[in-house]
């Protein structure tokens, strides 16, 4: 399965392998980011939120 689409023709140019690995690094990384903003910061803003400013 071919997760990345070329923007040039795949028989003119062959991949370079650290090519590759750089975008896969920076999808892992995006995922691990999105997921960290999804589970540190919303419930610590939804908390807080819960305790001090409800009730104004």
């Amino acid at each position: 399965m071919k997760r990345f689409q070329s923007t040039t023709d795949d028989a003119a140019e062959p991949h370079d392998g650290k090519v590759v690995a750089a975008r896969s690094k920076e999808f892992v990384m995006l995922t691990g980011g999105l997921l960290w903003l999804i589970g540190i910061p919303i419930p610590v803003i939804l908390l807080l939120w819960f305790f001090f400013l409800r009730g104004r």
